[in-house]
């Protein structure tokens, strides 16, 4: 059972594995330098279409994910919204973390559970 995962110095990866069907999923640290684009493919999901992807009716993204880092992820520009709503995202993430990533420019903006959201000065 996968609790923890840290992608850390992958310096060559353009694109995140799909990681948000691992159930047991608890903390999430990431540090992907050419990363521009967190989407489909990250959340497991192969289609978005207008922001949210259709087919996610009663599914649950991120289940037991509590913790996210999203650190040095310098290209990163944009994060993706996907569920409806009755698709789930992320239901029980409690603290999110977001740094050195100066060219972000959108993320998810439904978080049901955040109790802590740390974005120090870049």
């Amino acid at each position: 059972m996968l609790v923890i995962l840290e992608l850390r110095d992958c310096r060559n990866s353009v694109e995140l594995p799909a990681v948000g069907c691992l159930s047991s999923l608890k903390h999430l640290l990431s540090g992907l330098k050419k990363i521009s684009c967190i989407g489909a493919s990250f959340y497991g999901i192969d289609d978005i279409t207008g922001g949210s992807a259709r087919w996610l009716s009663g599914t649950k993204l991120f289940p037991a994910l509590q913790n996210l880092e999203l650190v040095e992820m310098q290209k990163l520009s944009d994060w993706e919204e996907v569920g409806d709503d009755e698709g789930v995202v992320f239901p029980v993430l409690e603290y999110l973390r977001i740094e050195k990533c100066p060219q972000l420019i959108t993320t998810p903006t439904h978080f049901p559970g955040l109790q802590n959201f740390d974005y120090p000065w870049q």
